[in-house]
C-alpha cells in the first residue's frame, strides 16, 4: 500500500468529475491543479512545437487508438444520420479499429503511386463525398505521421475540401509532434480549410510510459463537447507524467530535443544510405516523410523473409515485422489487399522506453567493417545508441541466397540473452565481474544465459586465430574484457570465446601481454569512487554521496585484499584515493 501511494504522490481520486475530464473537482484539488497545469504546458508546448494557431488541449488516459474513437463519438450529436468516415489508406490496425469501435463503417481511400512514395489520391476522396453525400460522412479522418513509404496525407488540400463540403476533419498526429513539417502542415490546415480535432500520443512525443494522448484543436466548444463524451472519471497518472517531464526539460529543453530529434534523423538516413550502397541498394526517396526511412533489400530469399525480423532482433533491432503485401489482411470485415508486385519489410528500432524523442549519438564512429546491412548503428559499440523508435520500410526486390544460421545451433535461452543487450550506450561502462559482486548489496550473477550446445554452432564461419586477432585489435583501442566479449557476441555472432578459441577472454590477453594491469572488476570500482569524489568537490554538503563512497571505498579495499591473496596484484600495491583519478585516466 505504502509503495502505491508513492507511486501516485498520495493523490488516488484521478481527474475530472463524471461528466467531463476537464472538469475541477472540489474533492480532489490537487489532481485538478496538476491535470489544468499539464494541459496548460502541452499547449505551450504545441504552440513551440509548430502548431501556433491551437487554441486548447487536453489530456486524455487513453492511447491514439482509443483517444480517436472518443473524438469520433463526440460527432454523434452534430450528424446523427451519418455512417460513414472517410479513410484514406494506412496499414495501422489502431486506426481502422478506431472507426469499427465506434461505431461507424470506414470507407478505405487507395493511394497512389509518386516515385517512391504512396501519397493522398485527393481525386479519389472527392469522387467518395460525392458517391455518398457530405450528410452521410461523419468526418475524414486523415494522417500526418506514417511509415515509409507512405507520405503524410495532403492534410491542407484535405481540409480545405471539407470546408467547402462542411464536413468534419479529424487528424492522427500520433508521432507528428516532433516533426516540424508536421505540425506546420496542420498549421496551415487549419489557417486554409477546416481541422476539428488533432489527437497525438504522449508516450511517442513526450518521453513518458504508454497510456495517453492529447486531443487538442482550434475550436474551444469542440473540444469541450469531445472531454465531456468520456464516461466518468480518469487517472490522472498520465497527467502528472507529463507535468514532470515538462517541466524538467523548461523551454530549451523541449526545443533542443525537437532539434535533436532533426539532426539524428539525418544522420540515421545518411549512415543507412552508405550501408545500402555498400550492399548494392538504395533507401527509398520519401521526402515528405521524416519520420520513417525506407531500405531496397535484395539479399533475402522468400522463405527466409519471416526469420529475417529475429536476425535483426538478436542485433539489438527489436520490435521487427515483415509485412508481405502479397497477402490479405482482414480488420474489423474489412478486406485489405496488397499489392501484387510489392513486398514490404518493416524495421522498428525500439527501446524497451518506447522514446523517439531520446535518440542519442554515441562518439564512437562507424569503421567501415562493422557497417552491415542489418541496420547502421544500432550497437553502442559500433556508433549509435538509439532510445526509441525509428520505422524503416525495405523494399523487397531481388531474392538471391542468404546463408542463415540454423535454429538447432542456437538455443531459446541465448536468444533471450543476446536479445537483452541494453541499447543506451552505458552497459559495458558498468560491467562489474569476477569478486566484485561478492562487495555488491544483491550479491547476484548478472550474466547472459549460456547455450546449451557446447560446440562451435555450424554457420560460424570465424575460426580460433579469427577470433583472437579480433579480441587483440579491440584490446589495442583500449576495451575491457567485458566489452569485447560483448562486442564479440553482438556483431560477430561469437556467444562464447572460449567455445571457439579453447580459452577465456582473459588468458588469451595475458599470453599476448594485454591484459589490464587492473582486474576489471575492481577498476570499474576504482571509476565509481573517483566519479563520486568529483562530485563531492562541488557539492560538499551532499551526505549521501558520502555514504555511498564510503561503501564504495569499502569494496574497493575487500576485494584488493582478495586479489592479493590471490597474486593477481602486487604485494605492495594500495589504493589511495588522492592518485586514484590516475589509475583510471
Amino acid at each position: 500500500m505504502t509503495l502505491v501511494r508513492r507511486r501516485h504522490f498520495g493523490m488516488g481520486h484521478g481527474i475530472g468529475r463524471s461528466g467531463d475530464l476537464e472538469e475541477v473537482q472540489p474533492k480532489a484539488a490537487g489532481s485538478s491543479v496538476l491535470a489544468k497545469l499539464a494541459s496548460a504546458f502541452l499547449k505551450d508546448a504545441l504552440r513551440i512545437a509548430g502548431v501556433t494557431r491551437v487554441t486548447g488541449c487536453f489530456l486524455v488516459p487513453m492511447a491514439t487508438g482509443m483517444t480517436l474513437t472518443l473524438c469520433l463519438l463526440s460527432l454523434r450529436k452534430q450528424r446523427p444520420q451519418a455512417r460513414y468516415v472517410l479513410f484514406p489508406r494506412v496499414d495501422q490496425k489502431s486506426c481502422f479499429k478506431s472507426i469499427s469501435t465506434a461505431g461507424y463503417e470506414a470507407v478505405v481511400v487507395e493511394n497512389y503511386r509518386s516515385g517512391d512514395e504512396l501519397s493522398t489520391d485527393l481525386d479519389a476522396l472527392e469522387k467518395e463525398v460525392e458517391r455518398l453525400g457530405a450528410s452521410s460522412i461523419v468526418c475524414v479522418l486523415s494522417i500526418t505521421s506514417c511509415f515509409a513509404p507512405r507520405s503524410p496525407d495532403d492534410i491542407v488540400r484535405i481540409a480545405t475540401l471539407c470546408r467547402n463540403k462542411d464536413i468534419p476533419h479529424i487528424i492522427n498526429n500520433a508521432y507528428g509532434v516532433q516533426s516540424s513539417k508536421c505540425m506546420h502542415l496542420i498549421n496551415e490546415a487549419a489557417r486554409l480549410g477546416r481541422v476539428d480535432a488533432f489527437v497525438q500520443s504522449t508516450d511517442k512525443n513526450f518521453l513518458v510510459p504508454v497510456g495517453g494522448a492529447i486531443v487538442a484543436g482550434f475550436d474551444k466548444d469542440l473540444l469541450h463537447k469531445i472531454s465531456t463524451a468520456y464516461p466518468g472519471r480518469a487517472s490522472a497518472t498520465v497527467g502528472v507524467d507529463v507535468l514532470i517531464t515538462l517541466l524538467s526539460l523548461g523551454v530549451k529543453g523541449w526545443k533542443k530535443l525537437l532539434e535533436q530529434r532533426k539532426e539524428h534523423f539525418s544522420t540515421l538516413r545518411a549512415q543507412l544510405e552508405e550501408v545500402a550502397a555498400k550492399h548494392g541498394e538504395r533507401v527509398l526517396h520519401t521526402p515528405k516523410n521524416n519520420i520513417s526511412i525506407g531500405m531496397t533489400l535484395s539479399g533475402v530469399k522468400e522463405e527466409d523473409l519471416t526469420r529475417l525480423g529475429s536476425m535483426l532482433f538478436l542485433r539489438n533491432v527489436s520490435g521487427t515485422r515483415v509485412i508481405t503485401t502479397r497477402d490479405l489482411k482482414t480488420i474489423a470485415n474489412t478486406t485489405f489487399i496488397g499489392k501484387k508486385e510489392k513486398r514490404m519489410v518493416t524495421l522498428q528500432v525500439l527501446d524497451n522506453l518506447d522514446e523517439p524523442l531520446n535518440w542519442t549519438k554515441s562518439p564512437v564512429p562507424l569503421s567501415p567493417d562493422q557497417q552491415e546491412l542489418t541496420v547502421a548503428g544500432t550497437d553502442p559499440q559500433r556508433g549509435w545508441s538509439l532510445s526509441g523508435r525509428s520505422h524503416v520500410a525495405v523494399d523487397v526486390k531481388k531474392l538471391p541466397d542468404v546463408k542463415w544460421p540454423t535454429i538447432p545451433d542456437w538455443s531459446p535461452r541465448i536468444l533471450r540473452s543476446l536479445s537483452l543487450t541494453t541499447l543506451l550506450g552505458s552497459s559495458s561502462s558498468n560491467t562489474s565481474v569476477s569478486m566484485g559482486r561478492m562487495h555488491a548489496p544483491g550479491k547476484g550473477i548478472s550474466q547472459s544465459a549460456l547455450p546449451y550446445r557446447r560446440s562451435v554452432p555450424t554457420w560460424l564461419k570465424l575460426s580460433s586465430e579469427d577470433v583472437k586477432e579480433q579480441i587483440f585489435k579491440l584490446a589495442k583501442k583500449g576495451l575491457t574484457p567485458s566489452q569485447i566479449g560483448v562486442i564479440l557476441r553482438d556483431s560477430h555472432g561469437v556467444a562464447q570465446v572460449r567455445f571457439v578459441t579453447g580459452n577465456k577472454i582473459l588468458r588469451i590477453l595475458k599470453a599476448k601481454g594485454l591484459a589490464p594491469d587492473i582486474p576489471e572488476d575492481l577498476y570499474q570500482l576504482i571509476k565509481k569512487a573517483v566519479a563520486i569524489r568529483k562530485h563531492l568537490e562541488r557539492n560538499r554538503k551532499d551526505k549521501d554521496s558520502k555514504f555511498r563512497l564510503i561503501l564504495v571505498e569499502s569494496r574497493i579495499h575487500r576485494l584488493a585484499r582478495y586479489y592479493k591473496k590471490k597474486a593477481v596484484l602486487p604485494p605492495n600495491w594500495k589504493y589511495e584515493s588522492s592518485t586514484a583519478s590516475a589509475l583510471v585516466a
